[in-house]
């Protein structure tokens, strides 16, 4: 078996430890926050399970990719959440309680919305290839690898406070060093692939990117929302969750190609989560922002 198939094979666990870090990192008040702000959460979230979904597909037509990509791009659309949006928030200076709730929120929505989405592109995508799978399997695998382990992050969280303090960052560094070594280990495996078809998913990824930024960043100034609710909701807009691509990609489909797109996708999130730390600490966000008034990941 080789490197990506094990760490394939491992996918379903390290997004369960994710998860679970994600839990670790709630307290109560982050839902006392997310129910006095409910507003911006409604609109974050809309914005992952709807805009981004409809964006992937309107880019995948529009850019003519090949049905596997393009299936590929809808399984990263709908996958939000991604690892790392609360620290991206909070050194952007935004809102990091905000970031935890939206990211809380879309991971409990993605339950539905991800069998639902994975089974419209498959129709749409690939009708004339025989791409069978039980969604009602996949509810219950992303409801045991998401909702339960952020559940018992949360109850450690609430009854050993200090012990969930030192696993928390070890916990989140563990899944992106994963998602690093992921990422590695497939472009090295599929090489000539990758490197074929970055130059065809390299456009495609870097528009949905920053068109899922800047819808978020016009939209939200247009309710009349804060600076840092548009910086958090524009960074989780734009971060993605490539573990869950992948644990769909190859769990339930069986294929490895379709999480092509999750393999190159976080190349582009990093540089414009570097983008948006760099604008906020040399430009836009007031200096004493983010520290005093939200809480770091």
């Amino acid at each position: 078996m080789d490197n990506v198939a094990v760490l394939a094979k491992l996918a379903p666990l390290f997004l369960a430890v994710g998860m679970f870090g994600m839990g670790l990192s709630m307290q109560v008040k982050d839902f006392k926050y997310l129910l006095k702000n409910i507003k911006p959460v409604v609109v974050g979230v809309s914005l992952q399970v709807l805009l981004l979904p409809v964006l992937g597909f309107a880019l995948a037509v529009g850019f003519s990719l090949d049905p596997v990509l393009a299936v590929g791009l809808m399984l990263l659309a709908a996958s939000p959440g991604g690892p790392g949006s609360n620290l991206v928030s909070y050194l952007s200076r935004g809102d990091v309680a905000l970031s935890i709730a939206l990211t809380s929120v879309s991971s409990i929505l993605a339950i539905v919305s991800v069998p639902l989405i994975t089974s419209l592109a498959l129709a749409y995508f690939q009708s004339q290839t025989a791409v069978s799978f039980s969604i009602a399997q996949m509810v219950v695998m992303i409801l045991v690898v998401t909702l339960v382990p952020t559940f018992l992050g949360v109850f450690t969280a609430w009854k050993a406070p200090r012990f969930a303090a030192r696993c928390e960052q070890g916990v989140k560094v563990m899944t992106l060093v994963f998602i690093i070594l992921l990422v590695i280990a497939t472009i090295v495996k599929e090489k000539v692939t990758i490197a074929a078809m970055f130059s065809t998913l390299g456009l495609p990824l870097a528009v949905f990117c920053l068109a899922a930024v800047a819808i978020s960043l016009l939209l939200t100034r247009l309710l009349g929302f804060s600076g840092a609710h548009r910086r958090t909701i524009a960074i989780e807009a734009g971060i993605q969750n490539p573990v869950m691509a992948v644990v769909v990609a190859t769990t339930f489909l069986n294929t490895v190609e379709y999480s092509i797109p999750a393999a190159v996708y976080p190349v582009v999130m990093l540089t414009v989560s570097l983008m948006f730390i760099a604008y906020a600490q040399f430009g836009w966000a007031p200096k004493g922002l983010g520290v005093a008034e939200v809480r770091a990941d």
